[in-house]
C-alpha cells in the first residue's frame, strides 16, 4: 500500500488549482511580477537611448518596446528585485550619472589631445558591499557607461568587480576609482535596493568611518 498522495515510485502527487496541468497565473501575481521588473525596465529604456545617442520620442518608444521584448521573450533566471522604488534618490542618481558621463567624456578627450598622452593603465579590483545580482549588474553597467573604465570580469562569489581603467598610475588613483564604484552602488541601492542592501551599505560606511 502507498500513502495517500504518493505513487508507488515514491513521487508525491501535487494538486493544482484551475484547469490544465498547472495552476494558472493570477492577475495579482502578474501585476506583482511586472512591479518587480519595473526598475529594470526603467533602466533599460534610458540605456537604449544612450546607446543610440538620440533623445527623441522615437528612441523612447522603441526603448520601451525593446525593454519589454527582452524581459518577456528572452528567458533568463529570475532576478529577485526588491519591488521598492525611491523616486527622489532615483532622480538624484540619474542626475549624478549624467554629470559623471560629462566629466568622464571631457577627461578622456583631454587625454587624447594632451602632449604626453596616457601615463599608464591599470586593472583595479573593486569589492562591493552587497551580494545582490541585480545591484552588481547595474553597478557594472553604470561604471562601464562612464568613460574611462570598463568592467572586464565579475567575481560573483566574492562580489568583486575587476575594471580596466585608463590613466591610473598609483594606489591613490585606484582608490578613487573604487570610491566611485561604491558611490554607484550606494546610489542604486538607495533608488531600488532592498532593506538588506541598505543595511549592507550602512555597515560598509560604518567600517569606512572607523579608523
Amino acid at each position: 500500500m502507498t500513502e495517500p498522495g504518493v505513487t508507488e515510485s515514491g513521487v508525491t502527487n501535487v494538486r493544482t488549482r484551475g484547469r490544465g496541468p498547472g495552476r494558472s497565473t493570477t492577475r495579482r501575481e502578474l501585476l506583482w511580477r511586472l512591479w518587480q521588473q519595473l526598475p529594470l525596465l526603467l533602466l533599460l529604456v534610458p540605456l537604449w537611448m544612450v546607446l543610440w545617442g538620440e533623445l527623441s520620442w522615437l528612441s523612447f518608444t522603441s526603448g520601451v518596446v525593446v525593454a519589454f521584448f527582452v524581459s518577456i521573450v528572452f528567458y533568463l533566471p529570475p532576478a529577485e528585485l526588491s519591488g521598492r522604488i525611491n523616486p527622489f534618490w532615483s532622480l538624484v542618481f540619474f542626475g549624478w550619472f549624467l554629470y559623471e558621463v560629462a566629466v568622464g567624456s571631457c577627461h578622456v578627450a583631454w587625454l587624447a589631445f594632451r602632449r604626453q598622452g596616457l601615463r599608464r593603465n591599470a586593472l583595479v579590483a573593486a569589492p562591493m558591499a552587497t551580494d545582490s545580482d541585480i545591484v552588481t549588474t547595474l553597478t557594472s553597467l553604470v561604471i562601464t557607461l562612464i568613460p574611462g573604465s570598463v568592467v572586464v570580469e565579475i567575481d560573483q562569489p566574492d562580489t568583486v568587480l575587476y575594471l580596466h581603467a585608463i590613466d591610473i598610475v598609483d594606489e591613490a588613483e585606484a582608490e578613487q576609482l573604487r570610491a566611485k564604484v561604491r558611490a554607484i552602488e550606494r546610489g542604486i541601492v538607495r533608488a531600488i535596493g532592498s532593506r538588506q542592501d541598505l543595511e549592507a551599505i550602512a555597515n560598509q560606511r560604518d567600517r569606512e568611518a572607523t579608523p
